[in-house]
């Protein structure tokens, strides 16, 4: 009995002094997944805070159900996504390129299902955080990793909110898997680099960790579409509605990247077909024909 109260009173303090620091971090678990709770600040726009902590921000937009192009003011809380894009599994070299993040327990709280919310298995949270037991004292803070971090003129170094309810909260963002990637002095914008469909397409693929991949038939239809010059849309019945393809021509190795709308239209133009796409793709994809054997990737 005394050993364990001794081991939970070692847990209790171990990262207290260190998630103190002004730059520390809290997470919390959300889908199964872990988030960093961010007070916006004046003059903060969606693009800064993804661009600050290495995060796409369609992804960073998505995760709190609103558009990228929105804008935020205090008293603003954002959930800003953990994953292979800016999770870090063990302590960088360089630690200005990151900061650590930590976890304040609560009641029902599991090491097993933190391991699975992180990248971090139970051994090396244990070894992290210099523990002897698995179960876990409520209110005890744990070091759950690093975040990568690239400082802006406009972002002050501060506390994030810690996490004091008394279990996980569930809304509809779509979870992604957590990997261990190295830290590196300079963080590149991704979202300078990639498209918006294909930005939404490594979101929903969790950066390539979670594919579904198939081979059919791409029929090319008119597009009427008004919405945009730049994204391209398709219709499948197998695919679900919301997800973005990324459809392959095998001859040339050429690809695009369409979000699927909706069910195809029962016409004869799309028999036996699985997918049908915007006819502006074929320029991208390298052919005239009106149907094309393709290969398609999407996220699981």
């Amino acid at each position: 009995m005394r050993r364990y109260f001794l081991g939970a009173l070692m847990l209790l303090f171990a990262f207290v002094t260190d998630a103190q620091n002004k730059d520390s971090l809290f997470t919390t678990a959300k889908d199964e997944r872990l988030f960093i709770k961010y007070p916006v600040r004046k003059g903060e726009t969606v693009f800064s805070i993804a661009q600050c902590y290495s995060v796409p921000a369609v992804v960073l937009a998505q995760s709190n159900d609103m558009s990228f192009q929105d804008k935020i003011e205090p008293p603003t809380v954002l959930l800003i996504p953990l994953g292979n894009y800016n999770f870090i599994k063990s302590e960088p070299s360089v630690l200005s390129t990151a900061r650590p993040l930590f976890y304040k327990v609560k009641p029902n709280d599991k090491l097993s299902e933190l391991s699975q919310y992180s990248s971090l298995d139970e051994a090396e949270l244990i070894v992290l955080n210099n523990i002897q037991q698995t179960n876990l004292p409520v209110g005890c803070i744990l070091k759950m990793g690093w975040v990568q971090y690239q400082p802006d003129n406009t972002i002050g170094l501060r506390k994030s909110v810690p996490e004091t309810g008394t279990g996980s909260n569930r809304s509809s963002v779509v979870p992604a898997t957590l990997s261990n990637t190295a830290a590196h002095p300079e963080v590149k914008d991704t979202t300078k680099e990639l498209s918006m469909l294909e930005q939404i397409f490594v979101y929903q693929t969790s950066n390539g960790q979670s594919l579904i991949t198939q081979s059919g038939m791409v029929v090319f239809f008119k597009s009427q579409s008004k919405v945009s010059n730049q994204l391209l849309f398709s219709f499948s019945d197998d695919i679900p509605k919301g997800k973005v393809v990324k459809v392959s021509n095998p001859s040339n190795g050429k690809f695009v990247f369409v979000k699927v709308l909706g069910p195809m239209p029962k016409t004869k133009q799309y028999h036996n077909a699985k997918i049908g796409i915007d006819d502006r793709a074929e320029r991208e994809l390298g052919i005239n024909d009106s149907k094309l054997w393709c290969d398609l990737v999407y996220g699981g």
